[in-house]
C-alpha cells in the first residue's frame, strides 16, 4: 500500500475476513506503520484515505461520500483517540446523519439475531477499556545482526516501565555486569520477554491450501476437524515435533510478531496427537509438550455422531487406558477385553493420565467447556481450554477448577452453533474472574505475527495492559510448566525481544530478537520481495 501510495496510485485497503473487516482502521494502520518503517514517507491523512475517500472514489460515489465536506452524507465517526492505533474505539458512529452505534449503549437498531441472547442480558459486564503504561518510543530501524558469546543490553525500559539491564550468556539471561560482551545501547526501546503463542502450527503447515505443504493433520483449505486421518480418529500416539519442518520459511514471519516460541498443536480427528513446543529459530525445544483433543463442532465432525458421543469416546478411550496400564501382560498375551484406540495410543495417554502432561482441550460451547472440567476432575488431567468462546457465561466455574484458558481475543462473531454468545470482551471477563488467559492468534501459521494485535484489542475491551503482557508470556509459561521461560529474570531462558515502543501497539516493531541468546534476523522472504521490487523498472 505505501509503495503504491509513493507512486501516486489510489489506494484502498478492504477485507474478506468477518473480522478483519470491524478492524479496517487498524488494517490501514498496519500498513502505514510497515510503510513508514521500510523508509516510505505515508502521511497520517493519505492513510486514511484508503479506508474512506478512495474506496468511495473507486464506487463511483465520492462526490457524496468518503469525507467531512458540507453537502455529503454525514457518515461520521468519533473516536476515543488516533483511529490507527490498536486501542482505539468507536465512540459514536452516524450514517447519514442517525446514531447507529454508541459505545455506551450499543447499536441503535439491535438485530432480531441478538433480541435475546446472553451476549444482551449480560451486556452490563462490559469492562471499561484498559489504558496502556506511557513507554518509551525509538526508530524502527532494526540493529545489526551479530554472533557474540555473550551480549549486555543496557539502557532498556522493561514491560513494567522500569529501567532494565540485562546479560545473554550461556543461553541464560543474567543481571550481573560481565566484561568482554557485545554491549548494545538500548535507551529509548523496550525490553519484553520473548512471547509464546500457545496454539499454533508453526512448523507443520507451509502453505495451507497445497497438501504435500500441510503436515498438520487437518486438511488442504485449513479443514480443521474434519476427518482426515486414515482408520481411527483417535492419534494419541501421533507426535507433532517429527513432522515439524525446520527450515520453514513461516519461523522469520513467526519473529516478526516479537515471537520467540510456540506450541505446535497437530489437527484432525478427535485426538489430534501431541503438541509440541519449537523454537521460532526452528529447533524443536520440547518434542512432547500437551495431548490434544477436540471437543464440540469438531469432535462430532471426527466421529460424525454428537457433541455427547465425543465425551462417550474419550470416557471409554482414558477407562481402556488406565485398564492397560494395569494389564499390559494380559494385553499382550490377548487376554484384554476390546479396547477404543491401539496399543501405541493407549501408551501414549499415560504420562496425560499420570498429571505430567496436559490436556489441550479444544472447546468453545458453555456445555463443553462444563464437561471438559467435569472430563478432567474424574481423571485427574491438568486440563487447558482452547478457545472457549462462550466461556464468558461459565467464567467462575473454570476459575473454581483453576483451568487456564487459551483465547483468540478477536473471535467475536457468532461464527457457528457452538459460539452463539461470542463477544470482544470475553477475554477481560474471564480475567476479572480470575481465569489465567492465554493470547494467541489460534493456528494461523501465516498471521502469527499479528498475536499483538490480538492482545491491543484485548486491551481496548478492558484486559489490563499488563495481563496482556502476562498472557503471552509468563501466563503461558506457568500453565505449562515451562521453566525459566516467559520472564526477564535471573537464569532464565534468554528469550528476549527490543521494540522500539509498546509492544502492542501498531506502530511498534522489534527492532532486535534473541532466541536461547543468539540474536535471530528479522527478514523474511517478504522483505526480501520489498527490497527487490522497491524500485520498480521503468
Amino acid at each position: 500500500a505505501g509503495l503504491d501510495e509513493e507512486a501516486g496510485v489510489r489506494v484502498a485497503i478492504h477485507s474478506d475476513s468477518a473480522q478483519g473487516i470491524q478492524r479496517l482502521n487498524q488494517e490501514a494502520g498496519k500498513a502505514l506503520f510497515a510503510a513508514r518503517a521500510s523508509g516510505v514517507k505515508i502521511a497520517d491523512d493519505a492513510a486514511l484515505r484508503w479506508i474512506t475517500l478512495n474506496p468511495a472514489w473507486i464506487m463511483g460515489v465520492d462526490d457524496r461520500s468518503g469525507s467531512l465536506e458540507a453537502g455529503k452524507m454525514a457518515d461520521v465517526v468519533l473516536w476515543d483517540r488516533q483511529p490507527f492505533s490498536v486501542y482505539a474505539r468507536a465512540q459514536r458512529v452516524w450514517a447519514d446523519g442517525v446514531i447507529t452505534y454508541d459505545a455506551r449503549t450499543g447499536p441503535a437498531d439491535v438485530s432480531d439475531f441478538e433480541l435475546s441472547g446472553p451476549e444482551r442480558e449480560a451486556a452490563s459486564l462490559t469492562p471499561h477499556p484498559a489504558t496502556p503504561p506511557q513507554l518509551p518510543v525509538a526508530a524502527p530501524a532494526l540493529l545489526p545482526v551479530a554472533a557474540a558469546p555473550c551480549t549486555s543490553i543496557e539502557g532498556a525500559t522493561g514491560v513494567d516501565g522500569r529501567p532494565v539491564a540485562i546479560v545473554l550468556r550461556g543461553g541464560k539471561i543474567a543481571t550481573a555486569p560481565a566484561a568482554g560482551c557485545r554491549v548494545i545501547d538500548a535507551h529509548g526501546k523496550v525490553l519484553a520477554p520473548g512471547f509464546i503463542d500457545a496454539w499454533s502450527e508453526l512448523g507443520l503447515v507451509e502453505i495451507t491450501g497445497e497438501e504435500t505443504a500441510n503436515d498438520s493433520g487437518g486438511r488442504s483449505g485449513g479443514g480443521e476437524g474434519e476427518v482426515t486421518h486414515p482408520g481411527s480418529p483417535i492419534h494419541a500416539s501421533l507426535r507433532a515435533f517429527e513432522s515439524v519442518n525446520p527450515a520453514s520459511l513461516l519461523f522469520p514471519v513467526a519473529r516478526l510478531g516479537g515471537i520467540t516460541s510456540a506450541v505446535a498443536a497437530p489437527a484432525g480427528g478427535l485426538v489430534s496427537g501431541q503438541a509440541a513446543l519449537v523454537g521460532t529459530d526452528g529447533r524443536v525445544i520440547r518434542p512432547s509438550l500437551a495431548m490434544v483433543v477436540r471437543l464440540g463442532l469438531s469432535g462430532r465432525s471426527a466421529l460424525q455422531s454428537t457433541h455427547g458421543v465425543s465425551l462417550e469416546t474419550l470416557r471409554e478411550l482414558f477407562d481402556d487406558a488406565r485398564e492397560f496400564a494395569k494389564r499390559r501382560q494380559d494385553f499382550e498375551q490377548n487376554r484384554f477385553r476390546k479396547v477404543s484406540a491401539s496399543r501405541l495410543d493407549l501408551e501414549a495417554l499415560q504420562p496425560m493420565l499420570a498429571g505430567k502432561l496436559p490436556l489441550y482441550a479444544a472447546a468453545d460451547r458453555q456445555s463443553d467447556i462444563l464437561a471438559a472440567i467435569a472430563l478432567a476432575r474424574e481423571y485427574g488431567i491438568k486440563l487447558v481450554l482452547v478457545g472457549a468462546a462462550e466461556g464468558w457465561l461459565v467464567a467462575k466455574e473454570i476459575a473454581q477448577a483453576r483451568v487456564p484458558v487459551i483465547v483468540e481475543p478477536t473471535q467475536d462473531l457468532p461464527s457457528n452453533f457452538d459460539a452463539l454468545a461470542s463477544r470482544m470482551d470475553n477475554t477481560a471477563l474471564l480475567a476479572a474472574a480470575g481465569v489465567k488467559v492465554l493470547i494467541s492468534g489460534f493456528g494461523r501459521s501465516h498471521e502469527m505475527r499479528n498475536i499483538v494485535q490480538e492482545a491491543g484489542n484485548a486491551v481496548a475491551w478492558g484486559l489490563p495492559w499488563e495481563e496482556a503482557i502476562r498472557a503471552m508470556t509468563m501466563n503461558v509459561a506457568d500453565a505449562l510448566e515451562l521453566t525459566g521461560m516467559g520472564r526477564v529474570a535471573e537464569g532464565a531462558r534468554a528469550d528476549v525481544v527490543l521494540w522500539s515502543g509498546d509492544p502492542l501497539e501498531l506502530s511498534s516493531r522489534p527492532v532486535a530478537l534473541w532466541v536461547e541468546g543468539v540474536q535471530q534476523p528479522l527478514t523474511t522472504r517478504q522483505t526480501a520481495l520489498f527490497e527487490k521490487y522497491r524500485t520498480v523498472p521503468k
